[in-house]
């Protein structure tokens, strides 16, 4: 930053000193501080020891919404946004003017239903559980002050553009990732300062509860006080022995006035850094910009020594850079050549074979690209051994792969009552359960064996698990897959993870790794995606983009066409319709509607299609790998970006005489986030 002359800086900074300093040496300028503790929007802060439900119900009475409570897992929210319904916030006018906001948006996935319900009482729901769009209709509707109460995790502190007047923390502590802890400063102060609207408050409102034992034996007390309660039989409630942090009046008052932690600078690098630092040298030497001896390496090496690191760490990351390209080179993801015939010095070109955008955004993403060299290309299970090893690499899902583990427990306990088992000796076999981790033991064989040569993977580890090759099982939807393990307050975890497996797949396994299976899989979770939230690979790819500039890497000013690649082209055709037939071949008629994509489709009209069908065969569609087969849909061009597709259905006596007619129309947008295939009409010969 030695061309700075403008830094626009946080209010919980804390010590700045340190900050100071540095700038003035990048800069050589004088540095002027501008401080101030007092806010625009002033706000008042409260301890309460009443009930919550009590506390927000006074808070609306008294003018002081919209109030948005804290609470720190997406658990919690959804139960407390749960008990709120019982409480009447909104007129008839204002629950009308909710409707009308929600007209259009889309709840048709299993929890869809209940936060619509909730959203109707004027209560909002906000944690990344959630689906992002479901996410993006809360903030619009409290952005139109429609909302009076939003019940969310601490999203809350990291830029939502949710307007708020009162901020209700329901506890102090937090679950860290390691141990339960108090609430950090920084991170407190953040949260209420979101307190108070700019233009329409005149003040805002922080109010933390006690905790909920202190509150209940308080209660109880003022009973026994009262007579209501003999005392011999008053018991005191305990705190909980989870997930559970000790805070009082004491505690809360540290919080809103003490100083902010001091920052600490999180500069790490890796293999995904570097890349994109070799990258950028190439490219800047393609234009004919000057580029410092040692290209990529020694702008990484530079990068250190202008980050915050202490001096210690710095050396650490140097060596690092050496040894991580040393990796890349053995990986044969970039390799040297000379910079001219004759020469000693060399230079580094990325590797010719991999994809423009490839990239490795994982610290295991070396590794997976060695693992996959590992695979048979000409095995039968290739392609899903390949999930498996891209499945490695994610992090967990927690919340799905407990209910994976629950459903085979359930499984087994059916079976073992049924083989008259005693029930010490189920509980004995039921110890070990995990989830399914197909190829787990070969997987962390290669793994451990690889990380043997390199150091700098220690500590790290693959985690095996089997989530997305389920799906691919018996391809199901995402819905089905909800539905079936009740993943329903968690759907956003779910579509993060496969959205994780999607940009992995897609960017981090070269593609001459890639057989037509496997980009059939890649469209097929591309498909999955778009048709239950587009917005997330729209901010995806807007992501890329934005990356990409802030790296200096030139990804072209072409309008990128789908078209021009026809085998990833009709591989995502396929995939679409592919979830369609699944649905009409279940019978899911409301699914099918919306996968049919534009026009006047309804669950009604897609069942009156079908009928036919089912009076002549007495069943519906079959969907099974013959049905999924590539020469069951016919891709034909009409015209400069449209398609006819025809999809033949799958019936039990393989007459072929039923088809799916379907279009693609790229005119207006040659590379949609969305669905590409509208349908036309179903219909027999």
């Amino acid at each position: 930053m030695p061309k700075a002359r403008f830094l626009l800086m946080s209010a919980t900074l804390g010590d700045t000193r340190a900050i100071e300093t540095d700038l003035a040496q990048r800069t050589g300028l004088d540095v002027a501080v501008v401080k101030g503790a007092k806010r625009p929007i002033p706000l008042d802060f409260r301890y309460s020891k009443a009930p919550i439900h009590e506390t927000i119900d006074r808070l609306v009475r008294d003018r002081k919404a919209p109030v948005y409570v804290v609470h720190f897992t997406q658990r919690a929210c959804a139960e407390q946004a749960q008990a709120l319904m019982s409480i009447n916030y909104c007129s008839k006018e204002e629950k009308k003017a909710i409707q009308e906001a929600l007209r259009g948006t889309r709840f048709d996935t299993p929890y869809g239903k209940e936060l619509k319900r909730i959203l109707s009482h004027g209560i909002g729901l906000h944690h990344a559980g959630l689906l992002p769009r479901y996410r993006l209709a809360v903030e619009k509707l409290a952005q139109g002050g429609l909302l009076k109460v939003i019940v969310g995790t601490d999203t809350l502190g990291v830029g939502i553009n949710v307007p708020i007047r009162t901020v209700v923390f329901a506890r102090l502590c937090k679950f860290n990732g390691v141990r339960v802890r108090i609430l950090p400063v920084r991170d407190f102060q953040q949260i209420a300062g979101r307190a108070g609207r700019a233009g329409f408050d005149a003040e805002g409102s922080v109010v933390v509860q006690a905790p909920e034992h202190i509150i209940e034996n308080a209660r109880l007390e003022d009973k026994a006080k009262d007579g209501k309660r003999n005392k011999k039989k008053f018991v005191r409630r305990k705190p909980p022995q989870r997930g559970y942090k000790h805070w009082d009046e004491e505690t809360f008052q540290q919080l809103v006035h003490r100083p902010p932690e001091a920052l600490e600078p999180r500069f790490a690098m890796s293999h995904g850094v570097l890349l994109s630092l070799l990258q950028r040298a190439a490219d800047r030497r393609r234009a004919g910009e000057a580029v410092p001896i040692g290209g990529g390496v020694r702008m990484a090496l530079d990068l250190i020594e202008r980050s915050h690191a202490p001096r210690r760490q710095k050396q650490e990351m140097r060596a690092q850079v050496r040894t991580l390209f040393e990796s890349l080179v053995t990986a044969q993801v970039v390799r040297r050549v000379p910079m001219r015939e004759g020469s000693r010095c060399t230079d580094v070109l990325i590797d010719e074979e991999l994809q423009e955008d490839f990239s490795i955004d994982r610290s295991l993403g070396l590794w997976l690209v060695a693992a996959i060299d590992a695979l048979d290309p000409e095995h039968a299970d290739y392609a899903l051994d390949m999930i498996s090893l891209v499945e490695a690499v994610q992090e967990h899902p927690h919340p799905v792969l407990r209910a994976q583990v629950s459903a085979i427990k359930g499984r087994m306990v059916a079976e073992m009552k049924a083989a008259g088992l005693d029930y010490d000796a189920r509980m004995e076999k039921l110890e070990d359960v995990t989830w399914p981790q197909p190829k787990g033991d070969w997987i962390r064989e290669i793994f451990h064996l690889y990380r043997e040569g390199h150091p700098w993977l220690d500590g790290e580890a693959v985690r095996p698990k089997a989530v997305l090759r389920e799906m691919l099982a018996s391809w199901s939807g995402f819905n089905e897959f909800v539905h079936e393990y009740g993943l329903a307050r968690v759907e956003g975890v779910l579509l993060r993870y496969l959205s994780g497996c999607w940009r992995t797949l897609s960017k981090g396994v070269p593609e001459v790794a890639k057989t037509d299976a496997v980009i059939e899989i890649e469209q097929w979770i591309r498909a999955l995606l778009a048709r239950t939230d587009s917005s997330l690979i729209a901010a995806w790819e807007l992501l890329q983009s934005d990356e990409a500039d802030a790296l200096g890497l030139d990804l072209g000013e072409r309008q990128v066409d789908i078209s021009e690649d026809p085998r990833r082209f009709k591989a995502r055709v396929r995939a679409e319709l592919q979830l369609l037939v699944r649905a009409l071949s279940i019978g899911d008629d409301a699914e099918a509607a919306v996968l049919c994509g534009e026009g006047d489709w309804t669950e009604q009209r897609v069942r009156d299609c079908m009928q036919p069908f089912e009076e002549e065969y007495g069943q519906r569609p079959i969907f099974d790998h013959r049905a999924r087969l590539a020469h069951r849909t016919l891709v034909e061009k009409t015209g400069p970006h449209q398609w006819r597709v025809v999809q033949t259905l799958l019936d039990p006596e393989e007459h072929d005489e039923w088809s799916v007619i379907a279009r693609v129309d790229l005119r207006s947008d040659t590379d949609p986030p969305g669905r590409i295939v509208d349908v036309v009409d179903i219909r027999g010969a």
